[in-house]
């Protein structure tokens, strides 16, 4: 991994919310066929669940997303609550947010102080996000810790997947049937500024893509499915019961 500091590359007192969001195509990403670039902008500094973190922060958009695509990079890391800009998310008026945005005082900010809407300059939900998992490269978010520790440095770089396991004591017979009848849905909620937001809602109907296994049910979803691929349930005693789910590309949430 690689990191370089140009002269040209904003530093987050140069910070003009929100008017930067350009990327720079003379900045700190060198070799990036080679490498896993990170955007250290100071701002994890601002961390925790409050409205200036998610609402305020620099951030990527359209250009840099397909900036990255072309460059061919592995993966992609920020210390900001999202990969996008805060407006091209559902902060503003995107997805979940819709029609207002889930920080509607920020969106009416952005018009104040610009004189256009949100949507005339952030029209798109998520492109960056969308571009570069298109792409299969990875993202992460709110990287922060001892990041200052390692700027510019050539480091080891480790992502560990999520997995929910030691459920309770569970029968297969609590499962119902999806084989038949039974009807599943998976949905990830998170916060965005104190408020839940759900960003991920799948639903499974009964019959194809289900089979039966030793300890319960078996989804897979049909070849190219974007979203959820994958749901496996299974029965145990306490400790021992799981469902897992599994899927790729546009349309799930980058996890932090």
């Amino acid at each position: 991994m690689i990191r370089t500091q140009s002269h040209r590359q904003l530093s987050l007192a140069d910070f003009d919310w929100p008017f930067q969001t350009a990327l720079d195509e003379d900045n700190r990403w060198v070799k990036m066929s080679d490498c896993i670039p990170w955007d250290d902008t100071g701002w994890h500094k601002y961390y925790g669940d409050n409205q200036h973190y998610y609402g305020y922060s620099p951030g990527f958009y359209k250009e840099a997303g397909e900036w990255f695509v072309r460059k061919k990079v592995k993966m992609v890391g920020s210390d900001t609550q999202a990969l996008d800009h805060p407006l091209g998310t559902a902060i503003g008026p995107h997805g979940p947010g819709a029609p207002h945005g889930l920080l509607p005082h920020v969106c009416q900010e952005y018009y104040k102080t610009t004189g256009r809407t949100v949507l005339e300059d952030f029209p798109e939900w998520e492109p960056c996000h969308n571009a570069i998992l298109s792409a299969g490269i990875c993202g992460f978010e709110n990287i922060g810790g001892d990041i200052n520790e390692v700027t510019g440095k050539r480091v080891t770089f480790a992502a560990f997947p999520w997995r929910w396991k030691k459920g309770a004591a569970t029968s297969a017979e609590l499962f119902g049937d999806p084989i038949g009848d039974t009807e599943y849905g998976v949905c990830f909620y998170d916060t965005v500024g104190g408020l839940p937001v759900r960003v991920l809602d799948e639903r499974i109907l009964p019959g194809a893509g289900w089979k039966a296994t030793k300890r319960g049910f078996k989804y897979k979803a049909p070849r190219g499915t974007d979203g959820l691929t994958k749901l496996v349930l299974s029965s145990g005693p306490e400790g021992k019961a799981s469902v897992r789910a599994q899927g790729k590309r546009v349309r799930l949430p980058t996890l932090p």
